[in-house]
């Protein structure tokens, strides 16, 4: 053993005796103030700096493997000899983290681990404080809104400090200081520190913090549900997240019930009483007629050889398809209007179902309620065409011409599930002298045009007549651009659609709902604000509240493809 660590355990066990007795250490720091080589030798083992003879002394009197080093790697920092180390370096970051930690080990034994600012015990003192000194639960309302408004006018000559140009202008440019811009959000160091908190630039793309948004956006929703069913006299009892539902008890007549969270949401919205034993849903809201008329007109025209299953829940995991062809890999839905509207199913129902399916490789067909009734010969056709039923015609045996777009519009009116459109151009297809296909066109900006009809008699199937069609119109006019719209309704897949086959180009999808009128899908465009605040509406409201308060609703259906092409 050399001569230097003989004097540091020499010096080690002086330390520990004067601890024992309470005495100074005046000596040992003389000591170590004079003996350069000694205090090197103490500061190189604890990586410290030798110009502190306390604080080496410190670490000569704690025992090797002490806990002498901050969360971050750096000593932790000296006070001063008989106080010992502090928590941390010094560093501010080190030292909120620490008191942090602290905070959170007391939160889980006093206050079960929440924010003591959480505690509804807390929240109610802090009203009654207010409450006994202000007369208001809320610091911003009252007289103290009254005294802090007027003070921001007497400072800033506004309500708002941000109302103030010059404040404005100062804080535009402390922020392009700063950060370089005046999106901070989307600023270098913005996304520097979201990468290292959540592993994205963008916070809302990690998933907890999804879970956090989701859950923050349920618990205001249902203290605004909870608002709304108190005009009722409806409590609410649980939320079921798993299945979307409310357990609700009506305090008119004891009853308590279940409702799924759009159906409920959708009769506040509407002032409609969401008790179901109050306000039961009228009968005539029902699609067992229906699905017996179809279910039958299928059986009756299906091939002896193809099978077909009704209302099959084995093929989609949690759904159900209505009616199935396994051999054409193809189901169609029948959706009665109310229980197909917003009142009973999410925004995003149908879309979801039709995506889902077509992953599994089905193609899945709408059929509604309303058109059904109304336009009864068009769908029995459709339904036949899916089926492989229609009569076939070769576009080859048939004449393309130029028509009048009178014409073509009483055909759409008789064979197209949309009617007829008021179009500027209409081409039509002749098959033994008689029209059984039409394509019309409107102009659009420049030399481009859109394709707003395009049908054939109803029960045939014109092989190769949209192509046929659309080169006429090519020819003719020599368009720059052409683009056109597709009901997903009944175009499921929208890359094996008439459209792609004929060379258009799938561009993209637009999310589409109707209004339900007198028990009929109606046109949105038909009810814009615009339009409903010219007929007498309160121009306050938006178009959605204005048509709610009428007792109507919506049906999110399944949207539109929309497809272009371009010519040079």
């Amino acid at each position: 053993m050399d001569e230097s660590t003989n004097s540091l355990l020499m010096l080690r066990k002086t330390l520990l005796e004067k601890k024992e007795l309470g005495k100074m250490i005046t000596a040992e720091i003389k000591l170590l103030n004079r003996d350069f080589v000694l205090r090197e030798k103490i500061a190189n083992r604890y990586e410290l700096n030798p110009n502190d003879s306390a604080q080496l002394l410190l670490y000569m009197l704690l025992i090797d493997g002490h806990d002498s080093k901050c969360m971050c790697g750096k000593p932790k920092q000296f006070y001063r000899y008989c106080s010992g180390l502090k928590k941390t370096c010094g560093d501010k970051k080190c030292i909120d983290a620490s008191r942090n930690e602290s905070y959170l080990k007391t939160a889980k034994i006093r206050f079960d681990g929440k924010h003591h600012t959480q505690l509804q015990s807390t929240k109610n003192s802090a009203k009654q404080t207010m409450l006994k000194l202000y007369g208001v639960d809320h610091n911003w309302k009252g007289k103290l809104r009254e005294t802090g408004e007027k003070t921001m006018i007497q400072k800033y000559g506004s309500k708002h400090a941000l109302q103030n140009k010059d404040l404005l202008k100062k804080r535009n440019e402390t922020t392009i200081a700063r950060f370089g811009s005046l999106d901070f959000f989307g600023s270098k160091s913005a996304k520097i520190t979201n990468l290292q908190r959540y592993g994205f630039e963008n916070p809302a793309k990690s998933t907890k913090i999804i879970a956090k948004i989701k859950e923050t956006n349920r618990k205001t929703a249902d203290l605004q549900a909870q608002k709304k069913l108190e005009i009722y006299k409806i409590s609410m009892v649980k939320y079921l997240p798993e299945q979307q539902r409310y357990v609700l008890h009506c305090n008119k007549c004891g009853n308590t019930f279940e409702g799924a969270g759009c159906t409920i949401n959708s009769k506040l919205r509407i002032g409609s009483d969401p008790c179901v034993f109050c306000n039961p849903t009228p009968k005539y809201y029902g699609t067992s007629d229906l699905e017996k008329e179809l279910f039958n007109f299928i059986k009756d025209n299906a091939e002896k050889q193809m099978t077909l299953s009704f209302h099959d829940r084995s093929i989609i995991p949690g759904l159900e398809l209505d009616v199935y062809f396994p051999s054409l890999k193809v189901a169609i839905e029948i959706n009665g209007i109310y229980w197909h509207s917003e009142m009973e199913k999410e925004h995003d129902y149908h879309t979801k179902k039709t995506k889902e399916s077509l992953n599994l490789g089905i193609k899945v067909y709408h059929i509604w309620e309303d058109d059904w009734k109304n336009k009864n010969e068009i769908v029995k056709s459709i339904i036949l065409n899916i089926m492989g039923k229609s009569k076939p015609v070769q576009a080859r045996k048939c004449t393309c011409l130029e028509i009048n777009t009178t014409d073509a519009f009483e055909f759409c009116e008789k064979h197209h599930l949309m009617g007829g459109k008021k179009s500027s151009i209409a081409i039509g297809l002749f098959h033994e002298g008689n029209l059984v296909g039409t394509m019309t066109f409107r102009k659009n900006k420049g030399s481009g045009y859109e394709i707003d009809r395009m049908c054939f008699t109803c029960g045939v199937r014109v092989l190769g007549g949209a192509s046929k069609m659309l080169k006429k119109f090519v020819d003719l006019y020599r368009p720059s651009e052409i683009l056109t719209m597709a009901d997903a309704n009944l175009t499921p897949d929208p890359n094996s659609a008439v459209y792609s086959k004929i060379g258009l180009n799938l561009i993209g999808w637009t999310k589409s709902y109707n209004w339900v009128v007198d028990g009929i899908r109606q046109n949105r465009h038909r009810f814009m604000k615009s339009k409903l605040v010219k007929n007498g509406a309160d121009p306050n409201l938006s178009e959605t509240q204005i048509m709610h308060n009428a007792g109507h609703y919506r049906t999110f259906e399944c949207g539109n493809w929309k497809y272009g092409m371009k010519f040079n």
